[in-house]
C-alpha cells in the first residue's frame, strides 16, 4: 500500500488529494463538481478499506472543499460512514475537520451537517476568513 495523490491544477472541477499512508493525514480541497464522482472518489474509498485493514493507524482528515455537487456528496457521506465503521467496530481513531471560507454561505454548512448526520461520524468545522 502507497500514499494516493490526484493532483490535476488543469481541471477546477476536481479536488486535490493526498492520502498519506505513512502518517495518516489525508488531504482533500479544491472544489469537487466532476460528472463522474463515482470514478473519483472509488479509489480514495478503497485506499480507506485496505489503509484499515492493513495499516490500522489514526486517520486525520483536513478537508477543504469550497463547493462540492450532489455526485459528491454521496461519495463524501459514504467516505465518512466507513471511517465510522472503522472508528466503532474496529477500534480505529479517526478526527475529520473541515475548513470553510465564511461568505454567509449557508448552503455549504447545511450539508456538511447533512454528512454528520447521515454519516454518524463527527466533523470539526473550522471557519477562517480571507482579506
Amino acid at each position: 500500500m502507497k500514499t494516493y495523490i490526484h493532483n490535476n491544477p488543469k481541471l477546477p472541477s476536481t479536488p486535490e488529494v493526498m492520502l498519506n499512508y505513512v502518517t495518516g493525514v489525508c488531504n482533500i480541497s479544491g472544489h469537487s463538481y466532476m460528472e463522474d464522482s463515482f470514478g473519483f472518489y472509488q479509489p480514495i474509498i478503497e485506499w480507506i478499506e485496505q489503509y484499515t485493514q492493513r495499516a490500522k493507524g489514526a486517520l486525520k482528515w483536513h478537508i477543504s472543499l469550497g463547493y462540492f455537487n450532489s455526485g459528491t456528496k454521496g461519495m463524501l457521506c459514504k467516505m465518512f460512514k466507513r471511517l465510522k465503521v472503522y472508528q466503532d467496530s474496529q477500534g480505529g481513531e479517526v478526527s475529520i475537520h473541515w475548513y470553510y471560507q465564511r461568505q454567509d454561505d449557508d448552503d455549504l454548512l447545511d450539508d456538511i451537517e447533512s454528512l454528520m448526520e447521515l454519516s454518524q461520524i463527527e466533523i470539526h468545522l473550522h471557519e477562517f476568513f480571507v482579506e
